[in-house]
């Protein structure tokens, strides 16, 4: 086994059994090259590979902290249920089912809203000409420890939400149930729903909006939103922290 793997396997198993508990400052890389007797280019690369699994964080001047293990929510179609948005007034991202018993959910989210030139692809999703006014809202959604989880961004025809919920910037939901019970209430609720998933590498500003390192890579989740007789009215694109989440879904198998 290589030097470089002998030592991230030894971290590994001391960052689990709390040897360096989280929010430890790391000794330097010179110092654990001299502490393990490793070249402290082998401590380098190791430690990228930790941050890369998001055990650590490597910081300029404030050294190697280590973080708190990451929960994971896991993400369903559950969460679209009809009856929480419509009827419990429970917002789907708020009814995400936790895969650990101990994960906080979200506790807080904050609100952008405008209305802007629609650009070609979010055109082409509402059906809608480019350039025409479509309204922009951008939430970015924070966990207990007031960490970024997620950012979702979604646009709508204008004449479909303005003068709703949806064009209030204060923290929190589109009122009671969020954007799906405003569309509800508005005649247009939800009744078909796409989502693709991708997993890449994140942009400059997504990892330094997340507090990723840019190694970690994020979940880029579209999803169109149609009412029942076919009209679209929504369009979002989530760029998610990927070690957060898990996605889920159980279905029979199409004919």
């Amino acid at each position: 086994m290589r030097t470089e793997d002998q030592f991230l396997d030894r971290m590994r198993s001391e960052l689990a059994d709390g040897t360096y508990p989280p929010g430890t400052v790391l000794p330097t890389q010179r110092d654990l090259a001299a502490q393990y007797g490793h070249d402290v280019r082998e401590i380098r690369a190791a430690m990228q590979r930790l941050e890369a699994a998001g055990l650590v964080r490597i910081r300029r001047k404030a050294g190697t902290v280590v973080l708190d293990p990451t929960p994971v929510r896991r993400m369903g179609i559950e969460r679209y249920a009809r009856h929480r948005w419509a009827v419990d007034g429970v917002a789907p991202f708020e009814s995400d089912v936790s895969a650990e018993s101990s994960t906080q959910p979200t506790v807080d989210q904050r609100n952008e809203v405008s209305t802007v030139a629609a650009p070609e692809d979010v055109a082409t999703a509402l059906q809608v000409n480019t350039g025409d006014a479509v309204v922009y809202r951008r939430c970015k959604l924070f966990d207990s420890a007031d960490q970024p989880t997620h950012i979702l961004t979604s646009w709508y025809r204008a004449n479909d939400v303005v003068g709703t919920e949806l064009m209030d910037t204060e923290p929190g939901t589109a009122g009671r149930g969020g954007g799906f019970a405003v569309l509800h209430r508005a005649g247009l609720g939800p009744d078909e729903i796409a989502e693709e998933l991708e997993l890449r590498e994140p942009t400059t500003d997504e990892a330094t909006e997340l507090d990723i390192p840019p190694t970690l890579l994020v979940v880029d989740l579209r999803r169109w939103v149609w009412t029942a007789n076919g009209r679209p009215v929504e369009y979002a694109r989530g760029i998610h922290h990927s070690l957060r989440f898990r996605w889920s879904y159980r279905f029979k198998v199409p004919e």
